[in-house]
């Protein structure tokens, strides 16, 4: 008999976040996804540490990187395993993610398409150089990383990946207008995922999967149902 591998929710917060962490731990659970959620702490005001601990566990901030974006792959410092999540603390969960989950313990280390059609042509020659890529840099779709889903039964070495890639962004870059890095922990990954990580590997998830809120009709606000286009992401 197959036991699976236990899963788990990392997410970064801070004072600004809170909240969104918040709506994050608890469409988790009211959504049926009950696995443990840990949030790094980097930057949360001591009473929102506390309102956050009964119910997550919730860890100090490794080190200072200048932008706490970069911080994302932590649970490469936590010595975490098993099916692994890193998710933004702005997502609200809208359904199971059971079926997703199933797709990373198959293997594959599932992302989002970018929202924004013209981010998915986003590419830099300056990552292969500057993040010190182990594999030349293809052309492939830039995907979101505000879900970040894979097994590490299969992907051993992809948090540590992340982690170092991460500390290889200038800083100053991030969220600066028309720079190589202003999209930070993402370019990191994605530079990754274009060069590293075999095409094949990568579980790009369907379009609407993940949405921006503006656009959502809430259907039922106790079960989180909604819709965009009469379509459930």
């Amino acid at each position: 008999m197959a036991i699976a591998v236990p899963v788990t929710y990392f997410t970064v917060s801070n004072h600004a976040y809170f909240l969104g962490t918040v709506a994050l731990l608890n469409s988790l659970r009211v959504t049926g996804n009950l696995d443990p959620l840990v949030v790094l702490d980097a930057g949360l005001l001591p009473g929102e540490r506390a309102l956050l601990k009964p119910h997550a566990d919730v860890v100090s901030m490794p080190e200072d990187r200048g932008n706490p974006v970069l911080l994302k792959p932590f649970p490469h410092v936590i010595g975490a395993t098993g099916v692994i999540l890193v998710i933004d603390s702005d997502i609200i969960v809208s359904s199971s993610l059971e079926s997703t989950i199933d797709l990373a313990r198959a293997g594959k280390i599932c992302l989002c398409p970018a929202w924004v059609e013209a981010a998915r042509t986003r590419w830099f020659a300056e990552w292969e150089s500057t993040l010190e890529l182990r594999a030349p840099l293809r052309r492939e779709d830039w995907l979101h990383d505000g879900f970040v889903l894979f097994d590490t039964t299969h992907w051993p070495d992809l948090l540590e990946r992340w982690w170092d890639v991460c500390s290889l962004v200038p800083p100053d870059e991030i969220f600066a207008a028309d720079t190589p890095f202003n999209a930070g922990d993402a370019d990191a990954i994605n530079a990754l995922l274009m060069s590293e990580i075999p095409r094949e590997a990568v579980g790009v998830l369907a379009e609407g999967d993940e949405v921006y809120a503006g656009d959502v009709t809430i259907e039922n606000l106790e079960t989180l149902q909604c819709s965009v286009e009469g379509r459930p992401p």
